[in-house]
């Protein structure tokens, strides 16, 4: 198996700017995806109010912090988490969803950056 070291000496290394230059086009960005979002408001969620989130949830994405150096936040791997949530906040994400897995399991669904 080829690491990176092996990769950048076979391929006489890294790629440069010069291999992918940027060019210029002439077009208009009028299209919706490339419209700059404004935030013109905001709202606090009350803490440990699940009811409050799941509310906020519906209507757009919200900003949550949660505790991230537990060791089974750190190894999980998929599916819906059911490890350790611990009580100290020290990971910001974004929850843009919610649901029940087939299991009867209810979840966050979360954006990590």
């Amino acid at each position: 198996m080829m690491n990176a070291f092996d990769y950048i000496s076979q391929n006489q290394g890294i790629t440069t700017e010069k291999s992918y230059r940027y060019q210029q086009m002439q077009e208009t960005c009028d299209t919706q995806i490339n419209k700059v979002a404004t935030i013109s408001d905001y709202r606090m969620v009350p803490e440990n109010d699940e009811e409050a989130l799941l509310k906020a949830v519906t209507n757009q994405p919200v900003s949550v912090a949660l505790e991230g150096h537990g060791r089974d936040f750190q190894f999980y791997n998929g599916g819906v988490f059911t490890g350790d949530c611990g009580n100290s906040l020290t990971h910001a994400v974004t929850t843009v969803g919610y649901g029940t897995s087939e299991e009867g399991l209810n979840y966050r669904l979360i954006k990590n950056s």
